[in-house]
């Protein structure tokens, strides 16, 4: 990762964390986007395309993480069944 972006993400994430209290972080990823990327003189909207893509994410990650949850504790749950029942009794 270049020193650039770095620097950026760096302070997207303490801006994040100094605006840790807002529900849903509305408004404030975009915005902190904006703000690191106008200090060293890039383009505005760039840092706003950065922050709508990254929130886009967010459910992405969200739902296929919840998913493998899902999968892995019905699987682990039927395994445990197999168990107990070749078990002699």
């Amino acid at each position: 990762m270049s020193g650039a972006a770095h620097a950026l993400e760096t302070g997207s994430a303490s801006i994040d964390g100094m605006l840790f209290f807002v529900p849903a972080k509305v408004g404030t990823q975009e915005d902190g986007k904006v703000l690191r990327f106008e200090a060293p003189g890039l383009r505005r909207a760039r840092g706003l395309t950065v922050g709508i893509v990254r929130r886009r994410q967010e459910p992405l990650y969200a739902g296929v993480s919840l998913a493998a949850l899902g999968w892995l504790t019905t699987r682990g749950s039927s395994h445990r069944l197999l168990i107990q029942r070749s078990e002699p009794s």
